[in-house]
């Protein structure tokens, strides 16, 4: 029991406890796809979403390398945290799908993406296919086809 530390609200505090400096301790654990975005106060705004999203990342980021920045998010920044929301939503509505193409099967015919062609893209981001997918266009990239997201406000 001696060696305890003072109590908080000691106010004769020694010399040696007021120099310690203090460390922050942050715990995380597996994301919850169902309940993330809804955490989130964006007040109905994709834009204020967007930012939120984009300054976590940015946090984290900064911490892994021990960088400050005290700017506007950049284009690719916005980018990153748009992928993310895509990602979220993805996971929480389109679980059988992911699971099957990540697996490199198609999806199952009762799927209602199955007449749209759903694939992953680098990002491992469900995209659908189309007549582009069809076209003999130069520099067709994954990012020239749509995205799946729900019809439903989520």
């Amino acid at each position: 029991m001696d060696n305890l530390p003072p109590p908080v609200f000691d106010v004769h505090c020694s010399e040696e406890r007021k120099k310690a400096k203090q460390v922050l301790t942050i715990s995380t654990s597996p994301p919850n796809h169902e309940n993330i975005i809804s955490r989130i106060n964006h007040r109905n705004s994709f834009k204020t979403l967007q930012h939120t999203i984009g300054y976590i990342l940015r946090f984290i980021t900064n911490s892994k390398f021990c960088r400050t920045t005290n700017r506007v998010l950049d284009a690719h920044e916005m980018e990153e945290a748009m992928n993310i929301i895509i990602k979220i939503v993805q996971a929480a509505v389109f679980v059988e799908e992911l699971e099957r193409l990540s697996l490199k099967t198609p999806v199952h015919k009762s799927s209602p993406l199955a007449s749209l062609n759903p694939f992953l893209d680098e990002c491992q981001i469900m995209r659908v296919g189309g007549r582009l997918e069809q076209s003999t266009l130069p520099g067709k990239t994954s990012s020239n086809f749509t995205t799946t997201t729900p019809s439903w406000d989520y």
